[in-house]
């Protein structure tokens, strides 16, 4: 289905573990545990295409990239200099992705379901002049797309530093559990 990123993965199992000591009134540790067992088995993968199919969708569009729209157009978004990245936008690459279609500028707009941004590098990651920062899926065809707005407001969203630069915590904080 795709790799394993640390940051992505730390997040579903602090959240899934969350609910699963709620529902089953375990300890969160021993949550993310089972948490984590039902991912690498793949329990989890099939229980989400069970709840993607009991709401009448196509569970394998979940699953095959081939489906989700990844093999159309794109525009790999490239570092123009070499550095750390210090920051980076939340909103702006809300915004670069409402333009490439994923999401309404006006209540009328079309929504395509595979377009979107996929972030290569995130805040604290070394990049180097010319590597790749992020990739844009669009559809040349949807008239509500701007790919060249969407492109400058991805770019915009990127700072750098030549100093290294930590990552902010992905959970900050639990309460309740």
């Amino acid at each position: 289905l795709g790799e394993k990123t640390p940051r992505f993965y730390e997040l579903c199992v602090s959240l899934s573990g969350a609910m699963v000591s709620l529902a089953m009134n375990i300890p969160f540790d021993e949550a993310c545990l089972l948490t984590a067992r039902a991912i690498e088995n793949k329990s989890a993968l099939k229980k989400f295409c069970e709840m993607v199919e009991a709401q009448g969708g196509d569970a394998q569009r979940a699953v095959d990239l081939k489906l989700t729209g990844k093999d159309k157009p794109c525009y790999t978004l490239t570092a123009t200099q070499s550095g750390y990245v210090k920051g980076l936008d939340a909103l702006k690459c809300g915004e670069a992705a409402m333009l490439t279609g994923a999401g309404r500028l006006k209540k009328e707009s079309s929504i395509d379901l595979t377009a979107g941004v996929l972030l290569s590098k995130k805040t604290g990651d070394y990049v180097s002049k010319g590597e790749a920062l992020a990739t844009l899926y669009y559809d040349e065809g949807n008239a509500d797309a701007d790919i060249n707005g969407a492109i400058k407001r991805l770019m915009e969203a990127y700072t750098f530093s030549n100093e290294p630069c930590e990552a902010s915590p992905i959970i900050i904080d639990k309460t309740g559990i």
